[in-house]
């Protein structure tokens, strides 16, 4: 997965690997990422199930090339996440 974000001159394309979507979708990091979590967004964590997205991300590596996000705000900055 790559994610391509451009703001005015500045341009950046962050490699993703899917090991690492993989690795963040397991349910033993789940105590990790609340930790880092602001307050008001701990529900939402608690209520994933980290089995599923880990599913999920193994049914996205068959649509590679596919854009899965791409939006553009007013001000000019562009967001594309492709797979």
């Amino acid at each position: 997965m790559k994610v391509y974000l451009q703001h005015k001159r500045l341009r950046m394309v962050l490699p993703v690997p899917t090991w690492i979507l993989r690795l963040m979708s397991k349910a033993a990091i789940k105590n990790s990422i609340i930790k880092h979590t602001p307050r008001e967004y701990i529900k939402y964590v608690e209520s994933m199930d980290f089995n599923e997205v880990d599913k999920a991300v193994e049914i996205l590596k068959q649509y590679k090339g596919m854009d899965i996000v791409n939006v553009e705000s007013n001000d000019g900055t562009k967001v594309r996440i492709r797979l």
